[in-house]
């Protein structure tokens, strides 16, 4: 999956549904697609001063993804990418398009 489809679902400000269709799992190799994201779009989570900056619950993940080479700007907002993996050797990492998401500011 890449940010297209995200791109698509949200193209110019409306919501249209979107599926993504992945082949099961091979009876021969065992192999199968699995993403590891909990959620598609989900913000990182950075440890600093006994606190933490973004999402608390993305604190481990944002960790690993860092050690397999995504760099992210250590914001509040950072995205974290779309992620999966075919097997131990195959694994994917990408980035959402910042303009392929829209953000709700909620006040209270």
């Amino acid at each position: 999956m890449r940010s297209a489809r995200v791109a698509y679902s949200a193209y110019f400000a409306t919501t249209k549904p979107a599926i993504c269709v992945i082949a099961p799992q091979n009876p021969q190799t065992g192999e199968s697609i699995r993403f590891w994201n909990s959620k598609l779009i989900r913000y990182a989570g950075y440890l600093e001063g006994g606190g933490v900056l973004g999402d608390p619950d993305e604190v481990e993940r944002t960790d690993a993804f860092r050690n397999l080479g995504w760099k992210g700007k250590r914001q509040a907002f950072d995205l974290l990418p779309i992620s999966y993996f075919k097997s131990a050797l195959i694994f994917s990492l990408y980035p959402i398009w910042n303009y392929v998401y829209f953000a709700v500011l909620l006040n209270y």
